[in-house]
């Protein structure tokens, strides 16, 4: 079981002619802001980098809605591990294909289109804004789903997102 804590910055991101959505950005391994998820779970620990990540957000037409927020998740390493999560609410399944750096955060379908990440019974977590799944009964599809997909590492982790603002 690995744990993390820390800060993101949530934003509303709507490039002219893609629809909309909400993005996570963390410390990335360079120092720069990324998605959470693209490089493994990074979150910033630093005030300054939490700041430089909101002016740079607010510079750039294509973000609204910045606020910052505080995740804690913890993820299970394995499929015994993810027992443990069984009885718990606000839970996510992180997919990443075998070779890559790159996590797809999964969460409850929502929303009008209920498009569904790599064909899978759940939304990724930037296009349902942020929903995970309510309980176990619903993580399981999406866990199996999941492994019958022969490049996908699957895992379960909680996702506790609050706002600080």
């Amino acid at each position: 079981m690995k744990s993390y804590e820390g800060r993101v910055v949530v934003a509303k991101y709507a490039k002219e002619g893609e629809p909309s959505r909400l993005v996570m950005l963390g410390r990335g391994d360079n120092g720069n802001s990324e998605r959470v998820g693209t490089r493994g779970i990074n979150l910033y620990g630093l005030e300054e980098d939490v700041a430089g990540a909101i002016e740079s957000m607010r510079g750039n037409p294509d973000y609204s809605e910045v606020r910052v927020a505080r995740l804690k998740m913890e993820v299970a390493n394995n499929a015994e591990a993810s027992q443990m999560f069984r009885a718990r609410e606000g839970l996510i399944v992180i997919i990443s294909e075998r070779g890559r750096k790159d996590d797809v955060l999964v969460g409850k379908l929502a929303g009008d289109d209920k498009k569904a990440a790599k064909d899978l019974p759940g939304s990724e977590m930037e296009m349902n804004g942020l929903e995970p799944f309510s309980k176990w009964e619903e993580v399981m599809p999406c866990i199996q789903a999941s492994l019958m997909k022969i490049n996908y590492d699957v895992r379960v982790a909680t996702f506790d997102l609050k706002f600080e603002d």
